[in-house]
Order: structure tokens, then C-alpha cells, then sequence
């Protein structure tokens, strides 16, 4: 974040950051939940477990973007 070059400011370069960390968490975790047992047994139950942790990291990420935009 400090060392990007550009014209930006470090707070819109930081919620750019959470975004990207943000889309990168929930592809992990999709790979986790595609390569679990529960996935390939269709417990629904659990699965709408894992995937409510799975979106976590989106809602995080557009939040302190939108935290940062306000601020900036």
C-alpha cells in the first residue's frame, strides 16, 4: 500500500487492498467447501454454514472500503 506509486491517497489504496484480500478469502474458501466431504454429500445444513463463513470476508472487505471512502 505505501509503496504503490500513483496519485491515489493510502486510504483509498487500503480499502483497494481489502477488496482484493476480500474476493481472495471467499475463492479460498469456496476451494474448501468444493474439496470437503460435506459438499460432495449435500448436507445442506452444513453447507449453508460453510458458505455464510465463506461470504464473511466479502462483507468485511466492502465495509472497510466503504469505511474508507467515507473517511477519505
Amino acid at each position: 500500500m505505501i509503496g504503490a506509486k500513483g496519485d491515489d491517497s493510502i486510504l483509498r489504496k487500503f480499502g483497494d487492498g481489502c477488496l482484493r484480500g476480500a474476493w481472495i478469502g471467499f475463492l479460498i474458501g469456496l476451494v474448501l467447501i468444493v474439496g470437503s466431504p460435506t459438499f460432495a454429500s449435500m448436507n445442506v445444513s452444513a453447507l449453508g454454514a460453510a458458505m455464510s463463513v465463506c461470504l464473511l470476508p466479502l462483507f468485511y472487505g466492502y465495509t472497510l472500503k466503504f469505511a474508507s471512502m467515507q473517511i477519505d
